[in-house]
Order: structure tokens, then sequence, then C-alpha cells
């Protein structure tokens, strides 16, 4: 087990999430110890996490940006610092990692030499599996999963596919678009892609490094029994315009993979989406008024029955 978590370094990038870094690296303390490299990137805190991080944790490196770039650059930061490691782990600062699961992960890459990175299991605080597993979204995905075609057999499909919702999370196997919160790479792959790309803010970043993973013939593994505790959104709660900046992010991914008309069908998209949630809204509408004046009707239909019975 020592040898495998000597082959090991972790990034965690941070930002204003010091209490979620603390359980976090507390639960790495046991990997530091057989030989892991852990390294925080805090991407520019208010809350002082990395300094806490560093006076709490003598076995963590942190390194700090001095202005928010984004969590993808904090883990290229993160990964730049880690030179001479065989694995790579990427770790959000809400999850607790048990050391027994960092090792079925690289054990999982050292059986399965074809496999380009190991999936660690998330599940909520109490134990209920996260059902975070995607496929990749294709140029039709925004259409059919907008709303606007959503009661259609093809809509349906889609999201079957896309949402993964036939995923066995019990059992171990590949996985096309993972969450990227425990996500352990061999580091020549990640070198080889480049790491990832920067210029996405927040979303999106793992979604592209999926594509180009596939698109250069990797593939990842889900691992059933390396449970990762993932309390989620701690980040992503004090992000304003979350909403916005989603929708920039994916603007950036659909033009980087499928080209300038990317721009238009978005917003047709988009367009589409608000159209169909407003006539949902004007049917049900409708459909209150309706069922009122109907009730109302019944009710005098009833009280002129009771006025003329004998």
């Amino acid at each position: 087990m020592t040898q495998l978590l000597a082959q090991i370094g972790v990034v965690v990038p941070a930002w204003n999430a010091a209490r979620e870094l603390e359980a976090c690296l507390a639960a790495l303390a046991p990997a530091a110890a057989a030989g892991a490299r852990i390294v925080v990137v805090d991407d520019a805190s208010s809350d002082g996490a990395g300094r806490r991080a560093l006076a709490r944790f003598p076995f963590v490196r942190v390194l700090v940006h001095p202005e928010r770039r984004g969590p993808n650059a904090a883990i290229n930061t993160g990964a730049a610092a880690l030179v001479g490691r065989e694995y790579l782990l990427l770790l959000d600062s809400d999850t607790v990692a048990p050391v027994e699961s960092l090792v079925r992960l690289a054990r999982t890459l050292e059986r399965r030499g074809d496999r380009a990175g190991a999936v660690a299991r998330l599940v909520d605080r109490v134990g209920v599996t996260e059902r975070s597993c995607r496929r990749l979204p294709r140029f039709a995905t925004p259409l059919l999963l907008g709303g606007a075609l959503g009661r259609t057999a093809l809509a349906a499909r889609e999201s079957e596919r896309y949402r993964e919702l036939l995923f066995d999370h019990d059992c171990d196997a590949d996985v096309e678009q993972p969450p990227f919160s425990a996500l352990l790479l061999r580091r020549a792959v990640f070198d080889k892609l480049g790491g990832l790309d920067p210029r996405f803010e927040v979303y999106f970043g793992d979604v592209d490094f999926a594509r180009r993973l596939a698109l250069a013939g990797g593939r990842l593994r889900f691992v059933a029994d390396a449970v990762v505790a993932h309390s989620g959104g701690a980040s992503l709660a004090q992000l304003p315009e979350r909403e916005a900046a989603w929708r920039r992010d994916r603007l950036r991914y659909f033009k980087k993979h499928h080209g300038v008309f990317a721009g238009p069908w978005l917003r047709g998209c988009a367009l589409l989406e608000q159209r169909g949630s407003e006539a949902r809204v004007e049917a049900r509408v409708e459909a209150r008024v309706e069922a009122r004046v109907e009730a109302r009707v019944e009710s005098r239909v009833e009280g002129a029955r009771e006025l003329v019975a004998p």
C-alpha cells in the first residue's frame, strides 16, 4: 500500500472553503504519512483557507493565486508542482477521501494498464450515492434537453443517454464523463493533453478534458468500492451569477468542439427553451383557471339541486 501511495500526487483546488478543506486534508493525513504528496492551491480565497491549511497540516504544500483564476487553472498550478509522481489525484476541497479508496483507485490503474484514469464513487453526507456519471454532450443535446422537446421520444432517449440513467453505480464500469471531484489520472495522460483548459471559468473544464481524452483514445474506469464523501457546492454556493457563468462556459465548450455555429445554435436553443417554459406556465395557469371555474359551476349546480329538491 505504501508503495502505491508514494506514487500519488494530490491536487486540491480551494476557494473560500476553509472548513471543508480542513476535513479534506485531515482525511489525507494517512496517505501523506505513506508518501503521497499533497498540494493545495488557494485560488485567492478571502477566508484564509490556504493559510489555515498550512498552519494545521505541515505535510501540505500551499500555493496561492494572487487573484481568482478558477479551478481549472488551480489544478494546472498544483499539477506543475507535483513532478515525478506516476499518478495525479484531482480532489475537490469539499471531499473526504479515505486512504483505502485512494489505494483502490491506484490498484485499478495498476491492473488496468489500458485505462487513463480511475473515478471514485461519490456519496453525500448520509451515504447516498451521487448519480453524477454522464456521457459527453452532443451538438443536439441542448435542444433535446432544453425543454422545448422535453416530451418527445427523441428527447427521452437523449436524456437516458446523456444522464446515464441506466448506469449501475454498484459495479465497476467505464464512464465517458465523470465528475472530477475525485479522479486519479496517469500523470503522463494529464501532461499529454496539456492539463485542463483554464479558459473555462468554473464549468465544463472537466467535460472538455473528458472529450479530449476520448478523442485521444483514453478511457476512464469507475470504481464502485472507492467511496469518497462529497458535500458538494461549498465554493459554488458563493459564486456570483452562477447561471451566467454556466452559460458562458457552455458556449466556450460548444464553440471549441462544434465550431462557429455553436453561438447561434445555443441562442436558438435558449429561445426555444424560454418559449417552451412560457407555454408550460400558461398551460398550468389555464388548467388552474379551468379547474376553479368547473368547481364553481359544480357548486352552483349542487346548490340549485338542493333548492328544487322536494
